[in-house]
């Protein structure tokens, strides 16, 4: 399981599937009703990861500690938001973020917060 460290101010954990090679975690924003999805799976194991490739601009290439990664940003048509893709070789791990927020600067700050958690000692009570 991956999560991030750091989230913008008024996001709370709302929804969370881990499956063999795989984690999904939602954050939701009352307030806003914005949700922020990180997907998180082996790689190769989970080639299907879902991203809005129709009506995204060219992607930006970013850094994210070390490691590039793709961000498509949305402006038009039925999805408007940011979606960002970072392959993690060394780790064997791919990650993606998808969100409705439009700034880059907070979609990479919560790339770079991403660090590995024990599920089971994390949502053991």
């Amino acid at each position: 399981l991956y999560e991030p460290t750091w989230l913008p101010e008024g996001y709370t954990e709302y929804a969370l599937y881990i499956d063999k090679g795989e984690s999904v975690i939602s954050y939701i924003n009352v307030e806003t009703q914005d949700i922020i999805t990180i997907n998180s799976a082996d790689l190769g194991e989970k080639d299907g990861l879902f991203v809005y490739g129709d009506g995204a601009e060219k992607p930006i290439i970013v850094v994210i500690n070390g490691i590039e990664a793709s961000v498509y940003c949305h402006k038009d048509g039925s999805f408007v938001g940011t979606d960002l893709v970072m392959v993690d070789e060394s780790a064997k791990m791919v990650h993606t973020i998808q969100t409705g927020l439009i700034d880059l600067e907070l979609v990479v700050h919560i790339a770079e917060s991403l660090e590995k958690v024990d599920a089971f000692t994390r949502y053991m009570p």
